[in-house]
């Protein structure tokens, strides 16, 4: 049985002027590219890219591995290929003026690989963090390795601020360091999405209510993509939330619509498979799963928006929706004040 809690806290406030501090940050560079693995990487680097093709003439690389290689950005390249391009296209370029943008991933092991790369090549590294979780194994990693910090770490507020400074002086980078680094920032993701939802057009909107059969109230189910070797046990997945939302929404929605959408590393069919056990609920067409990738238009239409600790859920509060939290075992505190004002929902 789920029982849920109310959070009290605020959520962090919109940036009126963030195309102006995303611009500024790119002001010291003439040449800028980016690295990205994950899809929230490329969705909170995006807008910068955005921002960089309207005020620099330079071209800008895309290097991509992982999930990214498959994400069809504009002028990228499989990571693997830097090493043979170093010398003609990056450090050919006017020394301390190239920066590599690198977004978030859930390999740390890689990732501290790649900020080897970079340093070495002597390219400044500004890191943009896109979540309120401990990354700061990316940059001072067990064993003994040396510490990397970037020229920039942009951290969402001041709560993620704070969790990083603490986690990484535990870690052993010395306070001038990340005092150097470290800045209280913004998320660009969460802006740009909020000004996409807010602009949606209504007729599009009226085509996916129609699509998908919507009634008086409509709930959105977002995942978060896990993969297997994350997984620690049976608890700490995507299907184990689902699960429980769907428990909780045949307990207390007896006329609602629930869309569930995949997260975009997730497998659809897999998916589909799980929730093959709720067949009266299919049946009667009150659980669906989205096919569209974007998750804006679903969170414009709908009236709810469910998640497990899915960065959707801030952007839905921002919007005035009602949200629920459906965390997998072991993350509950995790972020917490990130996820204020959420109805977050756990086992007794």
């Amino acid at each position: 049985m789920s029982k849920c809690v109310s959070r009290t806290l605020e959520i962090p406030p919109r940036c009126e002027n963030w195309t102006t501090q995303l611009s500024n940050i790119l002001k010291p560079y003439s040449h800028v590219h980016f690295y990205v693995t994950d899809p929230g990487a490329v969705a909170i680097l995006k807008p910068f890219y955005e921002i960089l093709t309207q005020e620099k003439s330079t071209q800008s690389i895309w290097f991509v591995e992982g999930w990214a290689l498959n994400a069809c950005l504009p002028n990228s390249m499989n990571i693997s290929g830097l090493p043979r391009l170093s010398e003609e296209v990056i450090t050919g370029q006017q020394k301390n003026s190239v920066a590599v943008l690198m977004g978030q991933q859930t390999d740390f092991e890689r990732a501290y690989r790649r900020l080897t790369m970079f340093k070495d090549l002597g390219i400044d590294i500004i890191f943009v963090s896109d979540h309120w979780k401990d990354i700061s194994g990316i940059f001072a990693p067990d064993g003994g390795r040396p510490f990397i910090m970037p020229a920039a770490l942009l951290l969402p507020d001041q709560h993620a601020y704070d969790l990083q400074f603490s986690n990484l002086l535990k870690r052993g980078v010395n306070v001038t360091e990340l005092q150097r680094s470290l800045k209280v920032f913004l998320h660009p993701g969460i802006e740009r999405s909020l000004e996409i939802i807010e602009s949606f057009n209504p007729d599009e909107k009226e085509k996916l209510r129609q699509k998908y059969n919507m009634g008086d109230v409509t709930i959105l189910m977002a995942l978060d993509g896990s993969k297997e070797d994350q997984i620690q046990d049976k608890h700490s997945d995507w299907k184990y939330s689902l699960d429980r939302a769907i428990t909780f929404f045949k307990l207390n929605y007896s006329q609602a619509i629930m869309l569930v959408k995949p997260h975009p590393r997730q497998d659809h069919k897999e998916v589909m498979l799980h929730i093959q056990q709720y067949h009266e609920l299919l049946k009667e067409g009150r659980i669906q799963i989205v096919e569209e990738f974007a998750p804006e238009p679903f969170i414009a239409i709908c009236d709810e928006v469910w998640g497990m600790t899915s960065i959707l859920l801030i952007k839905s509060l921002h919007l005035g929706k009602k949200v629920r939290a459906f965390p997998p075992a072991g993350t509950e505190a995790e972020g917490i004040k990130i996820y204020a004002n959420l109805l977050t929902c756990r086992d007794d």
